[in-house]
Formats: structure tokens, C-alpha cells, sequence
């Protein structure tokens, strides 16, 4: 079972279409997806995974409502994976919510929430944009969860999960040996030159986006193998060639691209 975690304040610039990771997961890997999600606590108040989700239908993308079991009853996942709305099972969490908004920043548990394991996944796939915050997130793995992997993502577009055309993004990959208390770890570049593409400028990647024209798109693709918007299809085949090379160190520990060290930014400390 593989966890997907966007930040939950979402995005107002760029697409996020972590559904379209669920199913790559789903179908190429033999995985079941479910996504964390949840009302935003802001500052940014664009289409979110829990918007998205909704929008797509509860057949091809249900909410999974207290501790319901992921597939109970047998039989193949849904489409996009299965969604658990931070609501439906954090009382506690949920009465953050508003204080937040007010807040503003609140970095920890903007963190700390995509952490929260309801059904027992083992694959954590996260993004971290700030600096260190990968190397934070790897840790907060290893030693405060039962995951028994991870995939971290840095410096990919902000609020989601995926990758952008405009640079390279970084992976941190861990997976858990011997008695579970050490990760065994794979660091790595993956950009637009690694499948092909030319880069794309980061503006011309952003624009106004609503939750209508996210999930239209997503549908689209799904169907189709386009969503007839060059740059989030662009976007879409990318990402899932990163993270297949991710997925690839966890189920047979290859190591198809080549290593990188931890960089300066992040082996330092965030005020």
C-alpha cells in the first residue's frame, strides 16, 4: 500500500495530479494507492487532493470513511486509488484547521500531517520544497514512523507531489533493513533531459487552474495517454519516469541513476 501525501493547501499556480500517480502505481507496480488529504489550512487556497478527489467521483476515486479498509472485500482498486480526508479520522487534527488559516505558518504541521498513517501503508511519497526539509523528512521516516519505505521529493513544483519541466528534482529514497531500525538510502537527480525533453521556463508552466479544469485534465489523460495541454502531459510522463526509478531501488534495490550528495542547502540548518 503506497501513501501519497501533497501538502493540503494545495496549489493555485501549477497542476497537481497525484491521482494520475495513484493509478501509474496501481497498474505498473501491482501497488494499491491511498491519498492523505484534507481541507486547507492555507496560505494557499487552490484546487487540493481532497478538491481534486471529490471532483473525480467516488467510483474512481472513494473516500474511505473512519478506519475502512483499503480493497475490503477483494477486487481491483479504484482508478485513482482510495482517499482518506483528514476529518473523516483526526477530531484533533481537524480543530487546527481554522487556527491555522490565522497562523499563517505553521511549517511543522504542514510536515508533520502527511505522517499520519491510517491504513497502514508501507510507501511514504511526499514533497519537501524547502531547503533541508528532505533530509528532515527522511529522518522524521526512519525514526517516528512504520513505513517501510519512503520517497521523498525536492524541489519539484510547489504544493504537489510532481516534477517540473524548468529543473531537475531530487529524490531521497529509503528503504528499511535489517531489524527496521536504519534505512538504506538513494539520492538522486531526475529532470527533463533524463526522458528527452527539452526544458520549459517556469512561468510558462503556471497559470490560473481551478479544480474543474484539474480534474477534466486528469480524466483526460487517464482515457486518452493526453489531456491535450502539452505541458501537464509533459509534466505527467516525467514524473511517473522518476518515480518508476524511485519504485525501482524499492521493490528490487536498483540504482538505475547514477547517485548524488546530499547539497549544501540541505545539510544545513532552516530557521
Amino acid at each position: 500500500l503506497v501513501q501519497i501525501a501533497d501538502p493540503f493547501d494545495g496549489t493555485h499556480k501549477t497542476d497537481s495530479f497525484a491521482p494520475l500517480i495513484a493509478a501509474h502505481f496501481q497498474t505498473k507496480w501491482g501497488c494499491s494507492a491511498v491519498g492523505q488529504c484534507g481541507v486547507s489550512s492555507g496560505p494557499k487556497y487552490g484546487p487540493n487532493l481532497r478538491d481534486v478527489a471529490a471532483g473525480l467521483g467516488e467510483g474512481d476515486a472513494p473516500f474511505l470513511r473512519g478506519k475502512t479498509k483499503v480493497l475490503e472485500g477483494g477486487g481491483d482498486p479504484p482508478k485513482f486509488g482510495s482517499f482518506v480526508d483528514q476529518a473523516d479520522v483526526s477530531e484533533g487534527l481537524t480543530r487546527w484547521v481554522g487556527l491555522r488559516q490565522n497562523i499563517i505558518k505553521r511549517p511543522f504541521l504542514a510536515t508533520s500531517e502527511k505522517f499520519v498513517n491510517t491504513h497502514g501503508a508501507e510507501v511514504l511519497v511526499a514533497s519537501a520544497f524547502h531547503p533541508s526539509y528532505g533530509e528532515k523528512m527522511f529522518d522524521m521516516v526512519k525514526n517516528a514512523t512504520t513505513f517501510k519505505a519512503c520517497i521523498i521529493v525536492r524541489k519539484g513544483t510547489e504544493g504537489t507531489t510532481s516534477l517540473s519541466l524548468s529543473r531537475n528534482a531530487e529524490f531521497l529514497v529509503g528503504v528499511r533493513t535489517g531489524n527496521g531500525n536504519e534505512m538504506e538510502r538513494y539520492h538522486f537527480e531526475f529532470g527533463p533531459k533524463d526522458v528527452g525533453m527539452e526544458t520549459v521556463p517556469e512561468k510558462e508552466q503556471q497559470y490560473e487552474i481551478t479544480t474543474d479544469t484539474v480534474v477534466a485534465k486528469i480524466k483526460a489523460y487517464a482515457e486518452f495517454g493526453s489531456s491535450g495541454d502539452l505541458v501537464f502531459d509533459g509534466r505527467v510522463k516525467l514524473t511517473m519516469a522518476a518515480m518508476d526509478v524511485a519504485f525501482n531501488f524499492i521493490a528490487r534495490g536498483d540504482k538505475v541513476k547514477a547517485e548524488i550528495e546530499p547539497s549544501k542547502e540541505d545539510s544545513s540548518s532552516e530557521e
